[in-house]
């Protein structure tokens, strides 16, 4: 791969390519979402980014922070558990949501009685 860069892309676009990595978030994407652009631009890492242990303090990084903080009270063996565990949190702060968005709802009220034709209030 590194032969492939160096004979076919420019050392500037390979230059914005890490840039690109090294600014990435999860921002709207899902966690999925991101961890897929993660790996895509990660073979544009450069050194430093050759482990496990690495690969996984960045993604943290790029995590929102409600994400970040549940995902970070585990050690990981993977950064793959890291991504699952840290889909599982993102689901679970979904359902929350949800949960509490129909529980604030305004409760429907009963129509009102119209007052009958032919009585007239004194």
């Amino acid at each position: 791969m590194a032969e492939f860069n160096v004979n076919y892309f420019p050392q500037k676009a390979l230059d914005r390519m890490e840039a690109r990595f090294l600014e990435l978030t999860k921002g709207e994407r899902s966690v999925r979402e991101y961890d897929r652009k993660f790996n895509r631009l990660l073979v544009y890492a450069g050194r430093g980014m050759e482990d496990d242990q690495a690969q996984m303090m960045k993604f943290l990084r790029g995590l929102r922070p409600d994400l970040r903080v549940q995902c970070r009270v585990s050690q990981y063996a993977t950064k793959t558990a890291l991504v699952e565990t840290a889909v599982e949190v993102e689901e679970d702060l979904q359902r929350q949501v949800v949960a509490v968005s129909l529980a604030v709802q305004p409760k429907k009220t009963q129509h009102q009685v119209a007052p009958s034709k032919g009585g007239k209030n004194a």
